[in-house]
């Protein structure tokens, strides 16, 4: 047979579709058999209703679509959409003046043109724990990713981030830019906005770019002001100006995870105009997701803050229940204290000879839990691939698994009891009979 390339050859699934994956196919041998599935932040809550209006409506007047005609759109974006998500950013706060927008295929779409548009050579500086997908996209375009390194505490908090290994690493190392992620994925802590301004300061210190995910802009559950980018001004950082690139996405505020819309924004034209005329090979981005967002750039401020501090009430209740209920049943586990986006961090380092990956291996292949007479598993993301591997030093994912708090309020009610009576599982196979349920699950999968 021809020889796939050595980038196939060396590919898994990545950390956040992994168990779901190894799951499906033991769920096509054994159909009386459901996952609560926690890996992924697939939101299960009804998406804007404006978006949906629209949807519902492709063939109405007024619609692009009302021929039944689909033609490609302009690569930079549909005008109304790239007004959607100035209009998303405008209602956090920030000055949306001098802002330029191109709509991307989800925010993924805008984490390629980033690194493409800024890292030349150069590596892209991240704060770890830091979302998986970013080193795999780093690999598949040939880019380095560089990083300083969080700790989650026993008290459940993880460590801000340290500014002057920070500035080291930039003196060291020259990134092309810096990430962050103010909600943070996949830790779900919030960092304030004078953090976020000292990072801003390094970055014009060492004339680089600056480059935010703020995919979870506005879910945050504590008393500090929204943390964005755009809200810097050149009062605070002087220089700012021209060096930012914010990464937008509909799918975590507005529950639009299907719809793949987002966008890459800057305060930097020419940038702009070259992300643009980079990504004509590719066309443009989804034509029916960007009509169904633009429906978003006619409401006003408030409307798209209430629904958003709605979704913040939403998941405030569901992860105090997740997290209460687990450091119930497990007080030797580690619990993050999640005040941002919709994650969080278990840790086992307390319990010898944890590994997460197997851990999930085990419960997406052969554990079950038997709740009023259905089999249950739990799907969580391992988390190694949010890390950096460091030769000589252990992978603290080695020891974690995030949650998602994605699902409806009935089966994230599961997670605590599933996560712990398979814990009590995985101890019994793995640590008792065989030391490491990795090797055995590839090959004695149980379909029961």
């Amino acid at each position: 047979m021809p020889q796939l390339s050595e980038r196939f050859e060396e590919s898994e699934p990545s950390a956040i579709r992994l168990a779901q994956q190894l799951f499906d196919k033991r769920a096509r041998a054994n159909g009386n058999l459901s996952a609560i599935n926690v890996a992924i932040g697939d939101i299960s809550s009804p998406t804007h209703p404006k978006i949906m209006e629209r949807m519902h409506n492709l063939g109405a007047d007024g619609s692009p679509f009302r021929d039944g005609v689909v033609r490609y759109g302009k690569t930079v974006g549909e005008d109304e959409a790239r007004q959607a998500y100035l209009k998303l950013i405008e209602a956090s706060g920030g000055d949306i003046s001098g802002l330029h927008a191109q709509t991307t295929n989800g925010g993924t779409g805008a984490m390629i043109q980033m690194m493409k548009g800024c890292l030349n050579g150069k590596p892209l500086l991240g704060i770890e724990p830091l979302y998986a997908n970013y080193f795999d996209i780093a690999r598949d375009f040939g880019k380095r990713v560089i990083t300083t390194r969080r700790q989650l505490q026993e008290c459940g908090k993880f460590t801000t981030p340290d500014m002057a290994e920070i500035d080291e690493l930039m003196k060291k190392h020259n990134p092309g830019a810096v990430l962050t992620i103010p909600a943070d994925n996949p830790t779900g802590q919030f960092m304030p906005q004078e953090v976020l301004e000292e990072i801003a300061k390094l970055c014009v210190k060492h004339d680089t770019w600056l480059a935010s995910d703020e995919a979870y802009r506005g879910l945050h559950y504590t008393d500090d002001s929204i943390s964005s980018i755009w809200n810097i001004s050149e009062d605070s950082v002087p220089g700012i100006s021209g060096r930012r690139l914010g990464i937008e996405s509909a799918s975590k505020g507005f529950n639009y995870c299907g719809g793949r819309s987002g966008a890459l924004v800057t305060d930097n034209e020419l940038f702009h105009q070259k992300s643009v005329d980079n990504n004509t090979a590719y066309l443009c981005a989804n034509v029916t997701a960007q009509y169904a967002i633009g429906a978003l750039a006619h409401e006003s401020t408030e409307d798209i803050r209430d629904f958003q501090n709605a979704q913040c009430a939403h998941y405030r209740e569901i992860m105090a229940m997740v997290t209460d209920g687990i450091r119930a049943k497990m007080p030797d586990a580690i619990m993050s204290n999640p005040d941002a986006a919709i994650y969080s961090v278990v840790d086992f380092r307390n319990f010898p000879d944890f590994n997460s990956e197997d851990f999930v291996h085990f419960c997406a292949t052969r554990g079950v839990i038997n709740i009023d007479g259905e089999g249950k598993t739990l799907l969580a993301a391992p988390m190694q691939g949010f890390y950096k591997e460091r030769p000589g030093e252990k992978n603290p994912g080695d020891d974690q698994i995030r949650i998602a708090h994605v699902l409806s309020d009935e089966e994230m009610a599961f997670v605590p009891e599933l996560l712990t009576k398979l814990f009590e599982q995985y101890k019994y196979y793995a640590l008792s009979t065989r030391g490491s349920v990795g090797d055995a699950v590839d090959t004695r999968v149980s379909t029961t």
